[in-house]
C-alpha cells in the first residue's frame, strides 16, 4: 500500500487574539472552502505546530471516515461531518509536522489553509483539494487496467490460475481505489477495468480449472479451526480442496503443515505474549517444489485471545504462499 501524506504547503496566516473569530474553527468555512471543492477538518493545540498537527490528523482521518461510510452506516462512524460541516467525534492533538496514513493513493495537494490564535489555544484549518487529486485516481485506474490486460493474455496463453488471481488481487485494488476516489468526485466512479460479466466469465474459467486438480491439504494444529482457515482461503482461490485421506494418492498437489504456539515473556500482569510460527512444504508427484513458513505474535489477556487476534491474518498469509507454488 502506498501511505497518505499530509503535509503542510501554505504558510501560516495567524490573526490576532482580538480579530474577529473565523467561522472556519466551528465548521462554517464559508465560500473560500467550499465543501464541493475540499475536504477539511480543524486542529487545536498549545502552538502553531500542534495545531496543524491535529488538523492534519484530522483531515487524514474524515477522508479515511468518508471511504468507509460506502461500507457502514454512518452511525458507527467514529469521525464525521454534521450538517453544517463541522467535525464531530473529537481527535488528540499531536506533535510533528507529518503524519503517514494507510491509503490506495498517495494523495498530494492536502495544506493548512488557515490558522488562528484565540488566548493560548492555536488553531489551524487543514485543506484538501479535490480537483487536484483526481488526476492522481484515474491515472492509477490506468495503470491497473494496462496490468490487467497483460495477466488476460497470459491468462488466455496459459490458462494459470496464478495470472488469474493476479487479475482478481487487481480487480479488488481497483475497487479500493474507486471508493477514494468517489469522496474527491463526490460520488462519481472511475471507468472499470474489467465489465462485471467479463469478470465473472474470467472467475468461472478459474473455477474450472481448479476443479481439475485436487490440493490435499494436511495441517497439524493445536488450534482446530487453522487448517479449515487456509483451506477456505485456497478455496476461494478457485482450488479444490481435500482433507479427505482417501484423495490424498490421487491429488495433484499435497501441502503439509504444522501450526506452533511459543510463550514469550510478558511485563504486563494478567496478559500473556504468544508467536504462532507455521512451517510447511507442498509437493507435485511425489516431489518437493517448495517450502513455506510464516510468524505472528500476539498479547492479550489468554492464549485464546492471542489467537483470535491473528488467526485470519496468518491463515491468509499461509495460503497466499501455498497458492504462488500451485502453478495451475
Amino acid at each position: 500500500m502506498i501511505k497518505l501524506a499530509v503535509v503542510a504547503m501554505t504558510a501560516f496566516s495567524v490573526f490576532a487574539a482580538d480579530s474577529t473569530r473565523p467561522g472556519w474553527i466551528d465548521g462554517k468555512a464559508g465560500p473560500k472552502w467550499d465543501r464541493t471543492r475540499f475536504v477539511t477538518a480543524v486542529g487545536s493545540g498549545r502552538n502553531l505546530e500542534e495545531a496543524s498537527g491535529s488538523a492534519k490528523k484530522a483531515l487524514a482521518e474524515v477522508f479515511r471516515a468518508k471511504v468507509r461510510s460506502k461500507h457502514q452506516s454512518a452511525a458507527s462512524s467514529s469521525l464525521h461531518e454534521n450538517t453544517d460541516g463541522k467535525i464531530e467525534g473529537g481527535t488528540d492533538s499531536i506533535s510533528g509536522s507529518n503524519l503517514e496514513i494507510e491509503t490506495e493513493i498517495e494523495l498530494k495537494g492536502a495544506e493548512i489553509g488557515e490558522s488562528y490564535k484565540d488566548g493560548d489555544t492555536y488553531y489551524a484549518l487543514s485543506v484538501l483539494d479535490k480537483l487536484k487529486v483526481r488526476g492522481v485516481y484515474s491515472r492509477e485506474a490506468m495503470k491497473i487496467k494496462s496490468a490487467i490486460t497483460s495477466k488476460l493474455e497470459q491468462f488466455g496463453r496459459s490458462g494459470s490460475l496464478a495470472a488469474g488471481n493476479g487479475i482478481v488481487s487487481l480487480m479488488a485494488r481497483f475497487d479500493a481505489i474507486n471508493d477514494e476516489f468517489s469522496v474527491v468526485a463526490d460520488g462519481g466512479a472511475l471507468p472499470p477495468p474489467m465489465s462485471s460479466a467479463d469478470f465473472e466469465a474470467l472467475k468461472a474459467k478459474m473455477r474450472d480449472i481448479g476443479m481439475k486438480h485436487v490440493l490435499f491439504i494436511d495441517i497439524v494444529s493445536a488450534e482446530d479451526d487453522f487448517g479449515p482457515a487456509v483451506a477456505a482461503c485456497l478455496t476461494e482461490k478457485s482450488l479444490k480442496v481435500s482433507t479427505d485421506p482417501e484423495e490424498k494418492q490421487t491429488a495433484a498437489y499435497v501441502a503439509k503443515g504444522r501450526l506452533v504456539a511459543k510463550d514469550l515473556p510478558m511485563n504486563v500482569e494478567g496478559w500473556v505474549k504468544v508467536q504462532y510460527l507455521f512451517s510447511g512444504s507442498i509437493m507435485k508427484k511425489q516431489k518437493s517444489i517448495g517450502r513455506v513458513s510464516a510468524k505472528k505474535t500476539s498479547s492479550g489477556r489468554s492464549k485464546q485471545m492471542c489467537y483470535e487476534k491473528i488467526k485470519e491474518s496468518l491463515a491468509v498469509e499461509v495460503c497466499e504462499k501455498l497458492s504462488k507454488l500451485v502453478s495451475l
